[in-house]
């Protein structure tokens, strides 16, 4: 099965596309494993927070005293969300700390099943009450 871009488009728009004889152009092969990469919850504090609210990075770490390299690592996704930051970010944006720690596990989780390396983990025989 093909996807073809026509598929997402309004019936006006497909019609032009069939009249200027492109359809099927572009087309793409379904992938058969469509599988997402996990969302780092810096991605989210961007994309959700940051960008529609016109804050910038410099900006929320002045206002939550965090060091603006802290926010920035979180952004890029390459630190975690601490206790602490979650404590900031959730009185910052009128949220809750179990709302970024959430998205911090959810994250973990995802990157360790997504590894691979869960080899001993097949081999745990579940604990049986005697």
């Amino acid at each position: 099965m093909r996807l073809v871009i026509t598929d997402f488009l309004d019936r006006r728009t497909r019609d032009l596309f069939d009249r200027k004889s492109v359809k099927g152009l572009f087309t793409m092969p379904r992938a058969r494993t469509a599988r997402h990469r996990p969302v780092h919850p810096g991605e989210i504090l961007s994309e959700e927070f940051l960008l529609p609210l016109g804050i910038t990075k410099y900006r929320l770490a002045k206002d939550t005293g965090m060091p603006a390299d802290r926010v920035g690592r979180l952004v890029r996704g390459t630190r975690n969300v601490t206790a602490d930051t979650a404590l900031r970010l959730a009185a910052y944006f009128k949220t809750t700390a179990e709302f970024w720690m959430n998205l911090q596990a959810r994250y973990d989780l995802e990157v360790a099943r997504d590894s691979g390396d869960v080899t001993g983990i097949a081999k745990i025989e579940p604990f049986k009450a005697a």
